[in-house]
């Protein structure tokens, strides 16, 4: 995606895609299959360790 957004602000207009070109190279982007499966988008937040809350915090 960044490939394309970086064509589309070309300094020279006549170089720039089309919106049917963008379009076209939109579509052909392959979406990749999490390695870690269908659990990764439920699991990805728990990563990442809890935020500490007013009674975690000991004076």
């Amino acid at each position: 995606m960044l490939h394309i957004a970086l064509a589309c602000v070309v300094p020279q207009p006549e170089k720039r895609p089309t919106m049917a070109e963008i379009v076209k190279m939109v579509e052909e982007i392959k979406v990749e299959q999490s390695p870690m499966g269908e659990d990764f988008n439920e699991s990805r937040n728990s990563l990442s360790p809890p935020l500490a809350t007013t009674e975690d915090v000991r004076v």
